[in-house]
């Protein structure tokens, strides 16, 4: 299982299941149109998508959320980007952005959950992502891990 996620090649030698690469495409597609959103469309998306009532901060701690809410945008514009790259050139590397992202995605829930941000209370979302992105991921990764039937272990 090491050997999967960690490959001594890295190249286009994929050998879990398909469905994986379809799941992670998805993934990064939707996490890609939301780092977009946190860049370019900051204050709808805090307002909206995330229920934070700006207008109850001050107007120097707005602007500073506003600025590491735009930081946080480009930080995940960045880690799908190179899921782009795992999925068009070294997709040996499938399962070890599936293992990042899932690490990277429970570890952004449990510290909301540490240290929770004020909310309106008007859910623009009627699901957590969080915990359906995590889910997604583990599911992507334990297929990517997996060996299809007929096909040789290791080949």
């Amino acid at each position: 299982m090491l050997g999967r996620i960690f490959p001594k090649q890295i190249d286009n030698a994929y050998r879990g299941y398909k469905l994986a690469i379809w799941l992670l495409a998805v993934i990064v597609l939707l996490k890609l149109v939301m780092s977009y959103g946190a860049l370019f469309e900051t204050l709808d998306v805090i307002e909206t998508a995330d229920s934070i009532a700006l207008e109850t901060f001050s107007p120097a701690a707005a602007a500073s959320f506003v600025s590491i809410f735009k930081v946080l945008g480009l930080d995940q514009l960045m880690l799908n980007l190179v899921g782009v790259v795992v999925l068009i050139r070294w997709r040996a590397m499938i399962p070890f952005i599936y293992l990042l992202l899932a690490v990277e995605q429970i570890a952004r829930k449990w510290l909301l959950l540490a240290n929770p941000i004020a909310r309106t209370g008007v859910a623009y979302i009627p699901f957590d992502p969080h915990i359906v992105f995590a889910a997604a991921l583990l599911i992507g990764l334990a297929l990517s891990l997996a060996t299809p039937r007929g096909q040789v272990q290791g080949s």
